[in-house]
């Protein structure tokens, strides 16, 4: 196979745009950029929402399956999945309002939320949060509730 050379530096450079134009300019996200959040963290923003509910303080993600939402999730918790946070698609402003967005799955080893994490990091919100404890950390100390099939956004 032949091996293509550029010796001048505007070469260098138009091939650069076009990778940059072909491959996108979004910054890479990697799990070390995930901050997480304690169980107690997440109580004490959640209580101070329900105290002032007409602030922003914090919205919860689960981004689990329908069904398994439906199950059982943390009261006031949104089900809202990775194909929701569309690459180059403008974010959320209703999503943006709020100090903190707080992203659990069903356990620390559930895959779907730091997903929709380190997109929502990579759209460029603000304040994301990992709640690894999840709904079976949850569960064992405070109420959950289940949902009707529809609803959960």
């Amino acid at each position: 196979m032949p091996q293509i050379t550029f010796h001048s530096s505007p070469a260098r450079i138009v091939l650069a745009g076009i990778l940059i134009g072909v491959t996108g300019c979004t910054p890479t996200v990697s799990d070390k950029d995930i901050r997480t959040i304690s169980l107690s963290g997440v109580r004490t923003y959640y209580v101070l929402q329900q105290r002032r509910p007409d602030d922003t303080i914090i919205v919860l993600i689960d981004p689990r399956t329908s069904s398994d939402y439906q199950a059982a999730h943390i009261p006031g918790a949104r089900n809202m999945k990775l194909p929701e946070f569309k690459r180059g698609e403008a974010r959320n402003p209703e999503l943006e309002a709020f100090d903190r967005i707080v992203v659990y799955g069903q356990h620390p080893g559930d895959y779907f939320a730091p997903g929709v994490v380190k997109r929502l990091l990579e759209l460029g919100y603000d304040g994301v949060w990992f709640y690894a404890g999840g709904l079976d950390e949850w569960a064992r100390v405070y109420n959950v509730e289940s949902a009707e099939p529809g609803d959960g956004s």
